[in-house]
């Protein structure tokens, strides 16, 4: 794992969850995965392609925590329902890629 890639992922994934969800959260050990089997309920990927290379930023939430991140998000009375879950999810892993992108395009 090369952490000029990393780094830069896991900075904009910060950043989009204090100013967006509101919500301080903190990374944990990083490792590489054997598979690519999602870890939470509801999971989306992002694409990236610059001149430095491409790769993707995915992003897989336990159905409790992307729920939390709605209440946060999304207007009161909105539905929560399993697809306006994954449009959040969706969301959230596009703005996670692109403050990525921009960090990477600097370096590049």
């Amino acid at each position: 794992m090369d952490k000029t890639y990393i780094n830069p992922v896991l900075k904009s994934i910060l950043n989009v969850m204090r100013t967006m969800a509101k919500m301080e959260v903190e990374s944990g050990k990083m490792m590489l995965r054997e598979n690519n089997k999602a870890l939470g309920d509801i999971t989306s990927i992002i694409d990236l392609e610059g001149p430095g290379g491409k790769g993707s930023v995915s992003v897989s939430f336990p159905e409790i925590a992307i729920k939390k991140v709605a209440d946060v998000m999304l207007p009161p009375g909105m539905p929560r329902d399993a697809a306006i879950l994954k449009d959040l999810a969706g969301e959230l892993a596009n703005m996670f890629a692109g403050g990525a992108k921009a960090k990477l395009e600097k370096k590049a």
